[in-house]
């Protein structure tokens, strides 16, 4: 008889073992990237920088009058923004959409791979960010169309989409400075100036109905309370 060598111990069986599936290290994570999610957003963003370069060149309502500035030529508001910081504002917005649409497609690690699949009310980010753009493309539409009333519920929708983002999406959820610079800020940034614009088609709106002082939408009292809460909202935000 051949004399057996010492037995392995279970240990050392299940290291040496080929067919073992070896699990995964606590922490990890595979980068992953949402290509149909990414599209969907994408394609919603397209069709909003679409319809805003065309408002503002005067293929649709706003050319003439002003709308794409948030202004229209019978009236405007305390809270309007002239039209320099209204163009400036818009053109920030879009960049920092650029810059959160071509992210969507960067093939992401860790914690950042799996934010952009939290749901809130069944959906995901992308579906909410396209939801989003979906909003702001028929708001503009209305606005500058100067119906008011319709706009006012666009760009409250959007802006409830909005926080439902930036709820997700903030400085203390990517934990970190790239993360903010790619999703968070672009979050921040058009998520205050979303309130901005949505008070000032609020206002807008008395002015239809013939509340105007001096030219001026909606009551100078009423105003003063609007521009606190959106100093407040854009500290909180960004």
């Amino acid at each position: 008889l051949f004399e057996a060598g010492p037995c392995p111990t279970p240990r050392e069986q299940r290291r040496a073992s080929p067919t073992r599936p070896r699990h995964r290290l606590r922490g990890a994570s595979t980068m992953g990237v949402d290509v149909g999610g990414g599209l969907l957003a994408g394609g919603a963003f397209a069709v909003s920088i679409t319809l805003h370069f065309c408002v503002f060149g005067g293929t649709f309502f706003g050319g003439k009058d002003g709308g794409f500035f948030l202004a229209a030529g019978w009236a405007s508001t305390y809270i309007t923004p002239d039209v320099g910081t209204t163009l400036w504002m818009w053109l920030l917005c879009m960049l920092g959409d650029l810059v959160f649409v071509v992210c969507l497609f960067v093939p992401l690690v860790g914690p950042m791979s799996e934010i952009l699949y939290k749901k809130s009310v069944g959906l995901t980010v992308y579906w909410r960010v396209a939801i989003a753009y979906v909003l702001h493309s028929a708001w503009i539409m209305f606005y500058t169309a100067e119906y008011y009333i319709v706009s006012l519920f666009f760009i409250g929708g959007h802006a409830v989409v909005l926080v439902s983002l930036h709820m997700t999406i903030n400085m203390a959820t990517v934990q970190s400075a790239c993360g903010y610079f790619m999703f968070a800020a672009p979050i921040a940034i058009k998520t205050a100036w979303i309130f901005v614009v949505g008070s000032v088609n609020f206002f807008m709106v008395w002015g239809e109905y013939g509340h105007m002082y001096h030219k001026f939408a909606g009551p100078t009292e009423l105003t003063v309370v609007f521009v606190v809460g959106l100093a407040a909202v854009s500290c909180f935000v960004c």
